[in-house]
């Protein structure tokens, strides 16, 4: 037998919760009296009514699959989490006449009009969105808008819409970073996770829109470990690989000697909590934090900087899941004291027919052979000149025309030899990685592959500023033109 204790001073038309134990009698509930409830009656398609299927959908599924999960499906119990977080907060923060911009007139009028004598609401009022709401229009305003969130199927598109939410929000919330979505709820999935950081993403620094992927289909917390970082950091040479440099290079305000390092550096940023000195130190030291931040701030006012840091992640994950030919971090530890001396030099030009010209040209060819075994800008070569930047420059310029198949056989097999004379055998003396990772990129400089180069040669040699002329000729840059006679 059952014995069923019996309720003592309840009434059917008030509001009270089940007795909490036979001992204790019952509980008092609010004490609101239900026939005062109003009943909100929706018509069929009603906002509020596809929130709701979208919830029974996902329930009964056990999964959330479309809108923004449809790319990263999750269990219905983290959806339904994330759902509660956004619309907690909704209650939260979001203004009341915001409220009424976002859901249809009866849905809001039901929220922001109390029901007269309910206690359970005037505590709801003391915290909105901490606790439950005490009346079921509340929630489906809560649910409605963040459903309204959810909804698209691309991150970048509910990004776009919690940023008019979260801008909203802004005077209460103060200072938005890409971790307060932390304090709206406990372990939230990466879905939202990845649309608050895309509804972040224009108001991010440029280093930061590298650490968080902003322009992936999913943004992402930075989760590259310090190891994963070490073995990046080997596979990228201190100046950035130049038929790459040359394709994200703006047309004007940076020079090339100062883009390079930072492409370089800005790689390891990609994904990872590393600090901008940090990365600069990894590379050799080459440039260092503030200037990568300045750089980065150029570029990121450049109408092309989407599609260059969409460049820069393609490449960072391609570096990620790939085996390169050359340790870079070997190449930049290598003692060249004895590249090219004077008369291996002399004996070059005389096999090949090169002109060795005076002391600055043979500083040249070494300067550039340096950085193109060492991954480090010329001015770290041994022998390097100090001061007289602008002859030097000038005298690189009358070199690029010398180039020939044949003086860069020989300057290969310098490069050889000296590789071989530290015990590396098993290395080519240069790489790029593949070209085709910018394929269908809108990037801001030019792309060597569209230059004619029969046309080239034959035009480089019939001009006192060879280099400068060719790149008048053709349309293109100097860099370009140099790039193409270098390789």
């Amino acid at each position: 037998m059952v014995l069923i204790s019996p309720v003592a001073d309840t009434q059917p038309s008030i509001c009270g919760n089940p007795p909490s134990a036979p001992d204790r009698g019952p509980s008092g509930g609010c004490g609101f009296d239900l026939t005062l409830t109003r009943t909100l009656l929706l018509p069929a398609g009603h906002p509020a009514l596809r929130a709701q299927d979208r919830l029974l959908e996902i329930i009964e599924s056990g999964m959330a699959a479309s809108g923004s999960y449809i790319g990263n499906p999750q269990p219905a119990q983290a959806a339904l989490a994330d759902i509660r977080a956004l619309g907690g907060r909704v209650l939260a923060d979001l203004p009341q006449n915001a409220i009424t911009n976002l859901v249809p007139p009866d849905l809001a009028d039901g929220h922001l009009v109390p029901d007269p004598g309910s206690r359970l609401a005037s505590r709801a009022v003391e915290r909105p969105g901490f606790m439950a709401p005490p009346r079921a229009v509340s929630t489906a305003v809560a649910v409605t808008i963040a459903l309204r969130v959810l909804e698209h199927r691309e991150v970048h598109e509910a990004g776009d819409v919690m940023r008019g939410l979260l801008e909203t929000m802004r005077e209460e919330l103060g200072q938005i970073s890409a971790g307060s979505i932390d304090d709206w709820g406990r372990g939230l999935s990466p879905v939202p996770n990845a649309v608050h950081l895309a509804a972040l993403a224009p108001s991010l620094r440029p280093s930061d829109q590298l650490r968080f992927r902003t322009v992936t289909a999913m943004p992402s917390r930075p989760n590259l470990t310090d190891a994963e970082l070490t073995r990046r950091a080997g596979k990228i040479p201190g100046m950035f690989w130049q038929s790459w440099a040359l394709r994200l290079a703006p047309s004007d305000g940076v020079y090339p000697r100062v883009l390079a390092p930072v492409l370089a550096s800005a790689l390891l940023v990609v994904g990872s909590k590393t600090k901008l000195d940090a990365a600069a130190q990894r590379l050799g030291a080459i440039t260092e934090g503030s200037e990568i931040s300045r750089i980065l701030q150029l570029l990121d006012d450049q109408p092309h900087w989407p599609a260059m840091i969409t460049a820069l992640m393609r490449l960072a994950d391609y570096l990620d899941t790939h085996d390169v030919p050359i340790d870079y971090r070997r190449r930049r530890r290598l003692n060249y004291t004895g590249l090219l001396p004077h008369e291996q030099w002399v004996g070059i030009c005389r096999r090949t027919g090169t002109p060795p010209g005076q002391v600055r040209r043979e500083q040249v060819v070494r300067s550039q052979l340096f950085q193109r075994i060492s991954g480090l800008p010329t001015e770290a070569a041994p022998g390097y000149p100090s001061g007289g930047e602008a002859p030097f420059r000038a005298e690189v310029a009358r070199t690029a025309a010398l180039h020939t198949p044949e003086l860069a056989a020989e300057l290969d097999q310098v490069a050889n030899e000296l590789l071989a004379s530290h015990g590396v055998r098993d290395e080519p003396v240069t790489w790029r990685p593949p070209i085709s990772l910018l394929d269908g990129l809108d990037l801001p400089g030019p792309d060597p592959a569209r230059i004619d180069i029969p046309h080239l040669h034959r035009i480089i040699r019939q001009q006192k500023n060879p280099a400068q002329y060719a790149a008048e000729s053709l349309g293109t840059s100097i860099e370009a033109i140099r790039l193409i006679l270098d390789e």
